[in-house]
């Protein structure tokens, strides 16, 4: 009996539509143009500013903004 449960349990999730579908991707937010202009991004918190190439850029809340205004970033120098 403990077998045929068994079996039974592991066929329904094996076949589960559920369990079988590849969850679907985030979209990821697009850049303003704005932000696409100006090269640099400007974190709201803590006024740090990151370049275009750098891996914090638009990644928090924030702006665009020039390469006078706020701290540079350490990782990228701003």
């Amino acid at each position: 009996m403990k077998k045929l449960l068994l079996t039974a349990l592991v066929a329904a999730l094996t076949f589960s539509p559920v369990l079988a579908a590849e969850p679907t991707p985030a979209p990821s937010p697009s850049p303003t143009p704005a932000a696409q202009e100006a090269g640099f991004w400007l974190t709201e918190k803590g006024g740090k500013r990151h370049n275009s190439k750098c891996r914090y850029y638009q990644k928090t809340k924030g702006k665009p903004c020039e390469a006078t205004e706020g701290i540079a970033c350490k990782v990228c120098g701003g």
